[in-house]
């Protein structure tokens, strides 16, 4: 079932429901099987509960036209879609038509206006079926070959793609799967880099949260060590960014000179085989989300290293999407946008990712 026409109305008594519906189908269990939605009163009545229409191409497609649908949940869109077309109040003019000579009859026998001005009642009766109301017993023949028509013309003017989310992606915006994570091995985990657990036991816990924070928000990372190799430690870090290889997070240096230090500046040496950071700035009360979730991981003793490094890599890639997504937002409609803002909102970007996003807008979402 890939399309349908209904008439849908909205009953007094019983509120919106579908009272004829035409789709196609290759389940010839479709065009025996009864209507499960059983007519509550006869304006709510089509063809009956066993009545199907059927009408069959050469190509062997079956186009069936039933007082409902066998699927709940599309039965439950064509009675919201009854709610909303109130405020259309479309008819064919083909029905509109032979309703108006009934009720042109029905007046020169006996004006229902008089009748309501008479009584003060409007109650006259129940409702009535579309066949009573056009004064055609052949109107639901009509309309199944009108909307077979129109099932017929709409296939072969329109046809159905099924995009996965990277065809689709691929089709709107081809950048945008580039250093994703639907790029080959976008999941692999260097294996020969020092694990994180062994990363934060060389230093303390401390030094290790500083190095943590620099290096997901973009602080220029000096490393300093007269022991270790410092591209073991590059290595390390470069883990907890979306690159490939130690050498392309550009603020990540060695050197041997002295730096100066500052908020823009983390310089981290090794004396007597001890760690320290010499930095003016401050981590945050509030930490970044992603750095939040990567302490979490770290401290869960039931990821082995394995996992944990894998668990990581999804993460990067997950707040690799959100830094692109947002990028796209703010080239299509601006920094100050409202769009943005929204968007951040349902990507749950909040004031402490901002500056890791900035970071990784800039510097990981080419």
């Amino acid at each position: 079932m890939n399309a349908i026409v209904g008439l849908c109305h909205f009953c007094e008594a019983h509120g919106p429901r579908p009272l004829f519906c035409t789709f196609t189908t290759d389940d010839e269990q479709h065009t025996t099987e009864s209507s499960k939605c059983t007519a509550q009163c006869s304006g709510c009545t089509s063809l009956g509960p066993e009545t199907v229409l059927v009408s069959r191409d050469d190509d062997g497609c079956i186009y069936c036209s039933r007082e409902s649908i066998p699927n709940a949940d599309v039965t439950a869109f064509l009675r919201q879609a009854a709610i909303r077309s109130i405020t259309c109040e479309k008819i064919s003019k083909e029905l509109q038509g032979l309703a108006e000579v009934v009720y042109d009859n029905e007046q020169k026998v006996c004006s229902q206006r008089a009748l309501r001005l008479k009584t003060g009642r409007n109650d006259f009766g129940q409702s009535r079926s579309l066949m009573q109301l056009t004064g055609d017993e052949n109107v639901f023949k009509r309309l199944h070959s009108h909307f077979t028509w129109m099932l017929k013309a709409g296939a072969l003017t329109y046809s159905e793609t099924l995009y996965t989310s990277r065809d689709m992606l691929n089709k709107l915006h081809p950048d945008a799967t580039r250093s994703s994570i639907f790029e080959p091995n976008a999941c692999m985990v260097e294996q020969e880099c020092i694990p994180l657990r062994a990363l934060e036991n060389l230093m303390s816990k401390e030094v290790f949260r500083i190095l943590l924070y620099c290096t997901l928000c973009g602080v220029k990372i000096v490393i300093k060590s007269s022991h270790t190799d410092p591209i073991v430690i590059a290595k390390g870090l470069s883990r907890l960014l979306p690159v490939t290889s130690y050498d392309r997070v550009p603020h990540i240096i060695f050197s041997s000179e002295d730096q100066v230090v500052s908020p823009n500046v983390c310089v981290l040496e090794e004396m007597c085989s001890n760690f320290s950071c010499k930095w003016q700035g401050t981590i945050p009360n509030k930490c970044p989300t992603l750095m939040n979730r990567i302490e979490a991981a770290i401290a869960n003793t039931k990821f082995n290293d394995s996992v944990l490094h894998q668990h990581v890599k999804f993460l990067q890639l997950e707040w690799q999407g959100i830094a692109k997504s947002v990028k796209a937002a703010i080239t299509s409609s601006g920094q100050s946008s409202s769009n943005v803002t929204k968007l951040k909102q349902v990507l749950g970007v909040t004031q402490q990712d901002e500056i890791l996003v900035n970071y990784w807008i800039s510097n990981f979402c080419s």
